[in-house]
């Protein structure tokens, strides 16, 4: 309930005149303003407790209100997570630890400069000691296309099937895939052809007839046939 403070006082202001009037009015008429006066008394004393009440309710929603925002604060600073430090800017980094371009060939592909990537990659000297014959038209592209789609889909499969946790569905296919693996390969770390032609893309399924014979020729891989299915065994 809203209470006007202006109200109040212009109540107190009339009852206040009321009564000093009461030295001039007659019997008859103080006996008649008696009834207004009392009246105006009992809602000068309604609204006087009424405002003390308003007081004590706010009173009460401010320290519940101060108690809330405390724990509220206190539960945003246990669920910050520790600050991670700074990486170093660019700018500040020495000349001689700052990464170098990648230098390329004279047939416009990149070389394997990095020395934290894989150690499988091929290289374009290793493409151009291939005879042209098995080659083709290979780029350094392609063959690295091919290997690293070899290496990714035996992670997968390896990550898979030491995985706990899983869903009823991917228990059975783990059971499925453990019992289908080949005996004759145990220890081996392979991949079959159909497996690799699902996850290359269109360009380099055209090249893995070429692409496979220069692998083989530079060591990264050997291919057998177990049932009639073609087996690809990493060697790297």
């Amino acid at each position: 309930m809203a209470i006007d403070l202006e109200d109040v006082r212009r109540i107190e202001e009339a009852v206040l005149q009321v009564r000093l009037n009461e030295g001039v009015l007659g019997d008859r008429e103080l006996d008649a303003s008696e009834p207004t006066i009392t009246r105006l008394n009992e809602k000068i004393g309604r609204l006087r407790r009424l405002l003390a009440e308003s007081a004590e309710v706010k009173a009460e929603v401010d320290a519940a209100q101060q108690r809330l925002l405390e724990a509220y604060g206190q539960r945003q600073e246990d669920l910050v997570p520790p600050a991670l430090p700074a990486k170093p800017d660019a700018k500040q980094v020495d000349d001689g630890s700052a990464q170098k371009p990648k230098q390329h060939s004279d047939a416009g592909e990149e070389e394997n400069n990095d020395p934290a990537g894989p150690n499988f990659l091929v290289t374009p000297d290793e493409l151009a000691a291939v005879p042209s014959y098995m080659k083709g038209r290979l780029t350094v592209a392609d063959l690295n296309e091919i290997l690293t789609t070899i290496d990714t889909i035996c992670c997968e499969r390896e990550t898979f099937l030491h995985a706990r946790n899983l869903s009823q569905a991917d228990k059975i296919r783990q059971r499925e895939m453990r019992s289908a693996k080949e005996p004759k390969l145990d220890g081996m770390r392979y991949v079959t052809e159909a497996e690799l032609r699902d996850k290359l893309p269109p360009k380099a399924k055209l090249a893995m007839k070429y692409g496979m014979q220069s692998l083989r020729h530079l060591g990264r891989c050997k291919e057998t046939l177990i049932t009639r299915c073609k087996y690809i065994i990493i060697l790297w």
